[in-house]
């Protein structure tokens, strides 16, 4: 905290939302569950001079998400690029196949795309810190084979063709 105006030195009193008080410029306290916290801060110059303040802190937990992308057969995929759908966040695999977030707890899907492969979404309802591994399937490509192949059947003798329809 700051204070301008009146009579330095300043003294400054933090007050939790548990009653227990602090002192000093800074204030440093950790909180382990999400909500509202109201801490009031007062000021006071060497003259007994007072400002008070309250800081309105909204808490949200955040947690490591490692993902690590290999294909069927274990191996890893470097350079697969994943995205966390709800936060529009994207990371490439480094040389390992990982990747890591530091994310607000949530449920999230989140799509990886590699080259080669399929894409893939998974659901995850982050709630700790995860490790998470997931494993790509090799893209099909299409396959030439007598049932998708095109044939052209010529109509029957003396037949017309107008527009799409023999006669």
């Amino acid at each position: 905290a700051t204070a301008t105006g009146g009579i330095p030195p300043y003294t400054y009193t933090w007050t939790l939302p548990n009653s227990t008080t602090k002192t000093g410029t800074e204030l440093k306290i950790k909180y382990s569950e999400d909500g509202t916290k109201n801490i009031k801060i007062d000021a006071q110059d060497s003259e007994g001079n007072k400002k008070e303040e309250t800081i309105k802190l909204e808490i949200q937990q955040y947690y490591d998400l490692t993902i690590e992308i290999r294909n069927q057969q274990n191996q890893i995929i470097k350079d697969a690029l994943v995205n966390i759908k709800e936060l529009n966040k994207n990371e490439i695999t480094d040389s390992t196949g990982k990747v890591k977030f530091n994310i607000p707890k949530e449920e999230y899907e989140i799509i990886v795309n590699a080259e080669g492969y399929a894409i893939k979404t998974e659901k995850i309802n982050l709630n700790q810190t995860t490790s998470l591994t997931i494993k790509l399937d090799i893209k099909q490509t299409a396959t030439s084979s007598s049932s998708n192949k095109i044939q052209i059947e010529k109509p029957q003798n003396k037949a017309t063709i107008t527009n799409t329809n023999i006669e």
